[in-house]
């Protein structure tokens, strides 16, 4: 789990989630470096997926020590239930390295969105064009399959429902700015 940061000064951020046995990405605009934005998130995706399926998907969370993420309580636990369901660990200071799928990923990201953009005219309708259009780009070390084929063929269409995840044809895949305009 990560953030990508458009602008400095902007107002919201791209949280990111890697499923690394498939390299599928979710993507969520967040307020930035919320705690509550982040606590949101795993909530919708508690009710979305049920306890079995969350617990399914995310067996281990890796993040970095941002603020947005001092909070492991809240993605760890279904506070309707009491049940922990996930294991949150954290990475060590400056080292991305130990979570290299996943900044991987964010260079797809940037394809679509460079660094000179803002984020904060983004939603998520936006967000989601981008990561399927990602998850749908076929990928060599994925013995030129995709993200979402495997992920799918892991989990089944139904999961792929809850998550908003949607096939592309792969050669129909955009990771230019037009994509979202």
């Amino acid at each position: 789990m990560d953030l990508v940061i458009g602008k400095a000064d902007d107002k919201y951020c791209i949280m990111t989630l890697l499923f690394t046995n498939s390299n599928l990405m979710l993507m969520f605009l967040i307020k930035k470096y919320s705690t509550l934005a982040i606590t949101k998130i795993f909530i919708q995706l508690k009710r979305r997926l049920g306890n079995n399926n969350f617990k399914r998907l995310f067996e281990v969370i890796l993040t970095d020590n941002g603020w947005e993420f001092s909070k492991p309580a809240d993605i760890e636990y279904n506070y309707e239930t009491g049940e922990k369901l996930v294991n949150v660990f954290y990475c060590n200071p400056y080292s991305s390295w130990q979570k290299g799928k996943l900044e991987r990923n964010h260079e797809f990201i940037r394809y679509v969105i460079p660094k000179s953009i803002s984020f904060d005219d983004l939603d998520q309708r936006k967000v989601n064009i981008i990561v399927n259009n990602v998850n749908n780009t076929l990928r060599k070390s994925l013995n030129d399959l995709t993200p979402f084929h495997i992920f799918k063929n892991l989990y089944g269409h139904n999961i792929c429902d809850k998550l908003n995840l949607e096939y592309i044809s792969p050669k129909d895949v955009d990771l230019s700015y037009k994509a979202i305009l």
